[in-house]
C-alpha cells in the first residue's frame, strides 16, 4: 500500500509522550506503529517526543530516516508504574515545558497537520496549532474515565481534555466505545469524531502454538491499575484454583496497585501460585502469551486493549470483557462481563478443560491477527489528514 499516486502526501508534527524502546503499554505501541504505518505510506513526520537519554527508535523507523525528522525534548520522566508516581513527580512541568517546545517546533517546521496523542501532549498540541495556525487532530487512546476505572478520575485532566476535544478539528478514537464516552461525558460533536481502530504487524504471528507446560498457566498482562481489572482476576483465580488446584496464574505487568495485588494475593491464600514478575519487554510476553492456556483480559473499561491482538497472534486462547474496546475487530475471543468474577471463572475452567475449543480459538486467532497492519490504520489517518490539509 503507498500514498494515492498525483497526490503529494502531507507533512505532519505528531507530538507522542511514549515511544519504544521505553514505553509503559499500549500508547507507546500504537504510535510506534502508526508511525511505521504511516513512512510506509509515504507521509513525512516530524515527531517530537520527551525521551530520556540513551535508546533509539527501531529499525524500522530508522530506515524511514528520509520522511522522518525526530525531535528529542531530553526528559527525566518514567512511564506509568516505573517510576515513583504517575510517571514521576515532575509531570505537570514536563507536560508544559513540552508545550513550550512544541510552539517553538511548530514555528520552525512547515507542517499541515498537528497530530497528537493522549492529554499529556494535548497542551503542546494546541500551542503548536496556535503557533503554526494548523488544524489540530486529537488522538484518544484512553480518556480520564477510562483510566480511572469509571470513577471520577483526575479533573484537571478532564478539563485538560475536555478543552482540547473540543477544539480540535477531527478526534480520532481508537474504538466505538472511546468514540461514544467521548461524545456522552465531552459533549464532542459526532461530525468531527473517526473511529480507527488499533492494529498488529501480522507478521508477528507465531506460526504455531508452544506446548503445553503440562499445567493451566492462567495470564493477566497489563498495567496493575484499577481499569485492567486485576483484583477480578484474583477472584477468578481463587476460584478456578478451587476446581483446579495445579493451576498457576502470572499476573505481568506492573503499578500503583501492585503491593495491594501481592497483599490480596496472599489473603486469598494465592501468595504460592499467582507470580508478580513486573513490567517485561516484548520478547518475554511473547513467551508468555506462547505458553499460556488462556489470557485473560478483565478490564473495567478498556478503550482497545493491544494485548488481545498480541496474545492472539501468539495463538493464547483469550477471554476479554464486555468493556473492552477490541472486541470491535476480533471475533475468536470469549468474552465476558467484568463485574462477575464468578462467570469469569466459569470460562477460564471451560477453556481449561476443553483442549479442542483452545486448539480451535488459537487457529482462528492467529487467522485474524495475520491479516492485520498498522498500515490499515495509517491509511485511515492519511484519508483523515487530507481532509484537514
Amino acid at each position: 500500500m503507498s500514498a494515492t499516486p498525483g497526490r503529494a502526501a502531507p507533512r505532519v508534527l505528531m507530538i507522542g509522550w511514549e515511544f519504544p524502546p521505553r514505553y509503559s503499554g499500549g500508547l507507546g505501541v500504537a504510535c510506534e506503529g502508526l508511525v511505521r504505518g504511516l513512512l510506509t505510506l509515504g507521509v513525512e513526520l516530524v515527531l517530537l517526543l520527551p525521551r530520556r537519554p540513551g535508546g533509539a527508535p527501531g529499525p524500522g523507523i530508522a530506515a524511514s530516516a528520509g520522511r522522518l525528522r525526530l525531535i528529542p525534548m531530553r526528559t527525566s520522566l518514567e512511564p506509568y508504574g516505573r517510576g515513583g508516581g504517575l510517571y514521576g513527580d515532575d509531570l505537570w512541568d514536563e507536560v508544559s515545558r513540552l508545550a513550550a517546545v512544541a510552539r517553538v517546533v511548530a514555528r520552525e517546521e512547515r507542517c499541515d497537520v498537528i497530530h497528537v496523542h493522549d492529554w499529556m501532549t494535548y497542551p503542546a498540541g494546541l500551542a503548536a496549532s496556535d503557533a503554526s495556525g494548523r488544524p489540530l487532530l486529537a488522538h484518544v487512546h484512553a480518556t480520564e474515565f477510562s483510566r480511572s476505572g469509571g470513577g471520577p478520575g483526575n479533573p484537571v485532566i478532564q478539563d485538560v481534555e475536555r478543552q482540547t476535544l473540543r477544539r480540535a478539528a477531527r478526534v480520532l478514537c481508537v474504538s466505538r466505545f472511546t468514540a461514544s464516552v467521548v461524545r456522552r461525558r465531552y459533549n464532542v460533536s459526532p461530525e468531527k469524531i473517526r473511529v480507527v481502530h488499533n492494529a498488529i504487524d501480522g507478521a508477528a504471528v507465531a506460526a504455531a502454538r508452544r506446548p503445553s507446560p503440562g499445567h493451566p498457566v492462567v495470564l493477566f498482562a497489563g498495567r496493575l491499575t484499577r481499569q485492567k481489572g486485576p483484583s477480578r482476576f484474583l477472584e477468578a483465580a481463587r476460584l478456578v484454583r478451587q476446581a483446579r488446584p495445579e493451576a498457576v496464574f502470572v499476573m505481568a505487568g506492573d503499578g500503583d496497585r501492585r503491593a495491594w495485588l501481592e497483599e490480596r494475593a496472599e489473603e486469598l491464600g494465592l501468595a504460592d501460585v499467582v507470580a508478580f514478575p513486573g513490567f517485561l519487554p516484548a520478547s518475554a510476553l511473547r513467551s508468555l502469551y506462547a505458553e499460556a492456556s488462556v489470557y485473560v483480559l478483565p478490564s473495567v473499561a478498556e478503550p482497545f486493549g493491544l494485548t488481545v491482538l498480541e496474545a492472539l497472534g501468539q495463538g493464547a486462547p483469550t477471554i476479554v470483557s464486555r468493556q473492552a474496546g477490541v472486541g470491535e475487530v476480533v471475533r475468536s475471543v470469549i468474552r465476558v462481563d467484568a463485574a462477575d468474577p464468578a462467570a469469569l471463572a466459569a470460562r477460564i475452567l471451560w477453556l481449561i478443560d476443553s483442549p479442542a475449543v483452545r486448539r480451535q480459538l488459537s487457529r482462528r486467532g492467529r487467522a485474524e491477527v495475520a491479516r492485520m497492519s498498522w498500515e490499515q490504520p495509517a491509511a485511515r489517518c492519511l484519508e483523515v489528514y487530507r481532509e484537514l490539509a
